[in-house]
């Protein structure tokens, strides 16, 4: 469930890190109504995942009333930073069943898709030049923080 909860807040980091030029940047309107919209979109679309995951974390509960055991688990999930066998096995479940793992990169060309549309920009148009030219004036915001060469 955290790791749906993850997903979900990604989103809107998704929105703002998609290259655009300086003179078509969004306005806090659009990204609130993409943000909105996509959001949306991912919540029905992983509705009935979520909703058996959900059972699944019932059935869980009530098995573990009825055992009744009140011992601390030795192996717990945030155990040594996350990094165990659990959250291995957690990432290869998300990664290879669940849809925002299976479909992350439909997810993000969808974000990309849905930001270009409310911009009306169409890079499938662009030669390789504008294209090129496009992301060397794109918004300073979106440029990935990586350490400058000295």
């Amino acid at each position: 469930m955290q790791i749906y909860f993850s997903f979900f807040n990604v989103i809107p980091v998704m929105i703002k890190k998609i290259p655009l030029p300086k003179d078509k940047e969004l306005t806090d309107e659009e990204f609130s109504a993409l943000s909105d919209e996509i959001l949306f979109l991912m919540g029905v679309v992983c509705d009935a995942e979520i909703n058996s995951l959900l059972s699944e974390l019932d059935e869980l509960i009530v098995s573990s009333v009825y055992k009744l055991d009140l011992k601390r688990p030795s192996k717990s999930v945030l155990r040594n930073r996350m990094v165990n066998l659990d959250t291995k096995k957690l990432n290869k479940r998300f990664t290879e069943e669940m849809i925002p793992g299976v479909y992350q990169t439909n997810i993000y060309g969808l974000v990309m898709s849905m930001v270009y549309a409310k911009k009306g920009i169409n890079p499938d148009e662009m030669s390789n030049e504008e294209y090129d030219e496009f992301i060397k004036t794109k918004n300073k915001k979106t440029e990935s923080r990586k350490p400058k060469k000295k």
